[in-house]
């Protein structure tokens, strides 16, 4: 039995169909992998049944109805050839998200400006701990012990994206919170205002994307040894989320002509312990 669609583990389980007034004597023998992939699919229908059913409740059209949920990365949802619209699949395990094109459209760059000023306003922030040998850019605002939920409700929702890449792993982010937030709601957060809010130069590449968000560590000595800096991505708490707002000037290659000033770009530092393997399809 192949256990690599989705489509047809559904398909195989309907030997649990038609058997209710004798259920008690079935006995049903599986290989390892047959078996978790029936568990793993299992929890897949569940989470695509509540996510509808909430959409349902919402009033709107299921036209509007965005194509996220849970699904282990050992099962994909059916062939591709099927498909008229491509899908990703992925999970961000101690790893930085951050977005390669968040420079978008002026419409999409004014909403972004707004919610995390709005934001921001709402924190208290003090000067990050570190070298005092620090540049001024190396040193950033910090507050700490910021709920989750006010995060993920206040700022990471109303974000916005115009890429598909950007916006698929942004959205698999979500979900992963999400989860996390319904078995921890009081968990916490740790957020930085990278260079105190000053605007950062970052140029595009030849695919208008940004190849490298976070500054690089710094040194005192050649020989690497006497570390002043540790590098943006660095900058995080030991544990749990740490989102990181930095303010960029987006140009051409090569530090040539401006294309976008005062541009919000939010990072999230999302740890192992959030890992959720999720599956993201764009509607057109």
């Amino acid at each position: 039995m192949g256990v690599g669609n989705a489509d047809t583990i559904e398909q195989r389980a309907r030997f649990f169909g038609y058997k209710r007034r004798y259920l008690g004597l079935c006995r049903v023998f599986l290989e390892l992998t047959v078996r978790d992939a029936f568990r793993s699919y299992v929890e897949h229908e569940r989470d695509i049944r509540e996510r509808l059913q909430h959409h349902h409740e919402s009033g709107r059209p299921l036209s509007e109805w965005r194509r996220a949920f849970f699904l282990d990365s050992g099962l994909r949802p059916t062939r591709r050839q099927v498909l008229d619209l491509d899908y990703r699949q992925d999970t961000i395990s101690d790893d930085w998200y951050w977005p390669k094109v968040p420079h978008g459209t002026a419409e999409l760059l004014d909403e972004n400006r707004r919610t995390v000023a709005e934001f921001i306003r709402y924190h208290a922030w003090t000067d990050s701990p570190g070298d005092p040998r620090r540049t001024a850019d190396q040193v950033h605002l910090i507050t700490e012990e910021v709920p989750l939920g006010q995060a993920y409700e206040d700022l990471l929702i109303p974000l916005r994206h115009t890429e598909e890449r950007d916006s698929q792993l942004f959205t698999g982010l979500l979900l992963q919170v999400e989860a996390y937030l319904q078995d921890h709601p009081d968990a916490s957060c740790t957020i930085y205002r990278m260079s105190k809010g000053k605007s950062r130069l970052r140029s595009v590449n030849d695919d208008q994307q940004i190849p490298t968000l976070f500054q690089g560590a710094n040194y005192a000595d050649a020989a690497h040894k006497d570390m002043v800096y540790p590098g943006d991505d660095e900058e995080r708490a030991p544990l749990g989320v740490t989102i990181q707002i930095h303010t960029l000037q987006v140009r051409q290659k090569d530090r040539g002509p401006p294309i976008a000033d005062d541009v919000p770009t939010v990072a999230v530092w999302i740890p192992q312990a959030m890992a959720e393997e999720w599956l993201v399809q764009e509607r057109r």
